[in-house]
């Protein structure tokens, strides 16, 4: 703490212990279940230092967006879904945020499962890709893990661990179609990321050769958090775009590609922000070096095609759409 800091009575990072066992969930001694209220988890962690407020307003389906409130100096955020109930704790572990809403500093206090410390609890195998999910006793542990795109992360490092009560979601007995999986053979490197959602526009909705065919209001059944696409899809929803970032397109499939269409009511559009508009910029490709790896390419409509790009296409064969 700085001179200042005493000064003016800034305050030390409360030490925070998290023990989760079979038998019982504990905050700093005292047992939690889930759902519990948020004025008991503030008692132990004092007054957030964010706040999302729901407004408590159901939408046409009767789904009420959560309030969330975040302890950016403790690592911690909650998820509260109903009547001050909290349904959800998380604790950001990694220095790099993997969402915009997780807290601004990692946790730094214990963190036991079944007496253990949560590194040693948390079995990561060389398979698992983005999550990995257990249950002890009544509550679920879902720990994201670092892809190798992680910006200052090391793959499958851990970057958040989610706790929760063990609630069956409404496809829960179905297998997760969009469990994220690595392809066996080789794979297309892309430069721009823009340009790979016209790639999967074209092999995913067009041509349905990638499968599954995403669809966002199924996509958000199976998802860490509960997302409203019809609220929050006036921008890109960011597990729909980490979804298409780390989607594997194998290269058997570039001759597949012999034009590309771009229009801002593409499906792939919609399906990662559903109300969009279509008046920004947020899709224009910035780069159009990825046409290397499609040899049968002949045409492409854009949005931002200006005269040296044009001239880069034609001289690679390829004709400008309108």
């Amino acid at each position: 703490m700085s001179f200042l800091d005493k000064i003016f009575g800034k305050k030390e990072r409360k030490s925070v212990t998290i023990h989760v066992d079979k038998e019982d969930f504990k905050i700093n001694g005292k047992v939690f279940s889930f759902p519990f209220l948020y004025s008991d988890l503030k008692e132990i962690l004092g007054e957030p230092t964010r706040i999302q407020m729901s407004d408590g307003k159901a939408d046409e389906d009767g789904y009420v967006l959560p309030s969330r409130y975040s302890w950016d100096d403790l690592g911690i955020d909650a998820l509260e879904k109903f009547q001050g109930k909290v349904v959800e704790l998380n604790l950001q572990i990694s220095k790099t945020k993997p969402y915009p809403f997780s807290p601004e500093n990692p946790f730094s206090g214990e963190f036991l499962i079944e007496g253990k410390p949560y590194q040693e609890a948390i079995k990561i195998k060389k398979e698992d890709y983005l999550f990995v999910e257990f249950n002890v006793g009544k509550m679920e542990i879902s720990a994201r893990i670092a892809s190798e795109k992680e910006e200052n992360c090391q793959p499958q490092e851990i970057m958040s661990v989610c706790i929760c009560q063990t609630e069956p979601k409404l496809k829960s007995k179905n297998k997760n179609p969009y469990k994220f999986k690595k392809e066996k053979g080789e794979i297309i490197d892309f430069k721009d990321f823009n340009f790979k959602l016209l790639v999967i526009e074209e092999l995913m909705y067009n041509q349905d050769l990638l499968k599954p065919k995403f669809d966002i209001y199924d996509f958000v059944e199976y998802a860490e958090r509960d997302i409203n696409p019809d609220e929050e899809g006036y921008e890109p929803i960011p597990e729909a775009l980490e979804y298409f970032r780390n989607l594997e397109i194998p290269k058997k499939w570039t001759e597949k590609i012999t034009e590309l269409y771009q229009d801002g009511g593409n499906e792939i559009y919609m399906q990662i922000s559903p109300q969009w508009d279509g008046e920004d910029e947020i899709y224009n490709v910035q780069s159009f070096d990825d046409v290397e790896n499609f040899p049968r390419l002949k045409r492409i409509t854009a949005f931002n095609i200006n005269d040296e790009v044009c001239e880069f296409l034609k001289n690679k064969g390829i004709e400008i759409g309108n």
